[in-house]
């Protein structure tokens, strides 16, 4: 398994078969322990091609929320580095008496 989201993830299993149907997810069937066969999506082996996207919990509606509100804060907060601040001090010369 290469998925750290599911259960099983690090987890070595002797392959049966692989089914590829011509429509839907293809699927590996897997050997666990001895008496059971366990149906696992291909894209979370090793058997799959390169992943191409990121799994990710955030809709298109919240990644779009996401961006709108990131263009607001980018004309909201324009930053000038020559012009915001105080300049610093300069060093002083003198240096102050130790009083024991």
């Amino acid at each position: 398994m290469t998925n750290s989201a599911h259960p099983l993830f690090g987890r070595r299993f002797s392959l049966l078969y692989v089914s590829k149907p011509r429509h839907g997810i293809p699927n590996v069937f897997v050997s666990y322990r001895k008496h059971m066969t366990l149906r696992i999506p291909l894209s979370d082996t090793k058997l799959s091609e390169t992943r191409l996207v990121v799994p990710t919990k955030l809709t298109l509606q919240s990644l779009n929320e996401f961006i709108s509100i990131a263009k607001e804060c980018e004309e909201l907060c324009h930053t000038n580095l020559n012009t915001s601040g105080k300049v610093c001090l300069p060093n002083l010369k003198d240096k102050s008496q130790m009083n024991y």
